[in-house]
């Protein structure tokens, strides 16, 4: 099914905190340069567990933050700009703020992505909507605008539906089995 995180019982933060031995142990990954040293193949092995549906969150989290979207240029530069006068940075904002919700919750379970990622999706539905079709203030083509808004509901109902299969699920396991 679609299942979320790499199910090896690691959180991700500040300091990444792994099972490390099968008795159940924690280790702690210390973000110091030495301890990083071959961290790329770790982690490239990390992302490959992720599942489908947290590759896409990461994947459209990353697009969100870094790359032009229907409402604002690089969200990142925006907000790094300083010349550019407060007012103009709302968007940017929201963009950069709902990217970043989506990389977390791409490193989550099932509820707390549908959670996190749903409102971003939600979010960017609403405010894409109101400035594409109420106030017309966007230069692209409304094709272009309803497959953004189009995909953006695909996730978001993909997200709800993982959750609820998550729940029922967990609900279904007989405690202490």
């Amino acid at each position: 099914g679609a299942r979320l995180g790499h199910g090896r019982g690691c959180e991700w933060g500040f300091l990444l905190h792994c099972e490390s031995e099968p008795n159940g142990r924690w280790g702690t990954y210390s973000a110091t340069p030495e301890a990083w040293k071959g961290a790329a193949p770790q982690l490239s092995q990390r992302l490959m567990k992720l599942s489908l549906l947290s590759k896409v969150l990461l994947g459209h989290g990353l697009a969100d933050a870094l790359l032009p979207n229907p409402l604002t240029a690089s969200p990142v530069l925006r907000v790094a700009d300083r010349q550019i006068k407060r007012r103009q940075r709302g968007w940017p904002w929201l963009f950069l703020m709902c990217g970043l919700m989506k990389v977390q919750s791409a490193f989550a379970d099932a509820p707390a992505a549908a959670r996190m990622a749903g409102w971003a999706y939600f979010v960017q539905v609403a405010a894409v909507s109101v400035e594409g079709f109420f106030h017309r203030s966007l230069d692209r083509p409304p094709k272009v605008i309803a497959a953004t808004l189009g995909f953006n509901i695909l996730v978001f109902f993909w997200l709800q539906v993982a959750a609820w299969r998550r729940r029922r699920a967990l609900r279904d396991f007989p405690a202490g089995s």
